[in-house]
């Protein structure tokens, strides 16, 4: 995930994360700002009190006010996206997605990822490394071919996803409902 240096929320909370690798959380002006956690890669704001937040060790935390008060949710992790009460992690040099949902154990959802897109606690689009794009609701033993030879896509839903092959050309794919 390419860090977003600000992620505003609707309640007038900015999350900033600065050049130094601190990040900060606000709800005016500098003076109306608290130190969340330093040596931030990227982060996550899910409300004002809390935040996902990948260390610059790569190491993925669950805080919650600040450093002071955080879970470690894994280690070694490449890229992240939370869905609601779904953590979806990227990790390791095997690239192995999990998907953690509230404190229950991680599951292992698919190996050999590229990208991925996770729409709730249970659906997720995954492009692995040979260019075939799945969608999987649950793991990669429930999963559907989507397309074969992407290299890039966007999911609209759990139905619709845009993909771009490796032909160059963008196609707009349909799948059939999930039961």
């Amino acid at each position: 995930m390419r860090p977003r240096p600000v992620q505003p929320l609707d309640d007038g909370t900015l999350y900033v994360l600065g050049r130094d690798g601190r990040l900060w959380r606000g709800t005016g002006d500098m003076k109306d700002r608290i130190l969340v956690d330093g040596g931030v890669a990227s982060f996550q704001a899910i409300d004002a009190a809390t935040a996902y937040v990948k260390g610059t060790d790569g190491k993925l935390w669950h805080e919650t006010g600040t450093a002071a008060d955080r879970k470690m949710i894994a280690a070694d992790v490449i890229d992240f996206r939370i869905k609601g009460d779904a953590a979806y992690v990227l990790a390791g040099a095997d690239a192995i997605l999990w998907r953690k949902v509230g404190d229950a154990d991680p599951e292992r959802v698919d190996t050999a990822v590229a990208a991925f897109q996770p729409l709730d606690a249970t659906v997720v689009y995954v492009l692995d490394e040979d260019g075939r794009l799945w969608r999987e609701a649950g793991t990669s033993k429930t999963r559907q071919l989507v397309d074969s030879g992407a290299t890039a896509f966007q999911a609209i839903d759990a139905e619709h996803v845009d993909v771009l092959g490796s032909d160059h050309k963008l196609w707009a794919e349909t799948m059939p409902p999930l039961p």
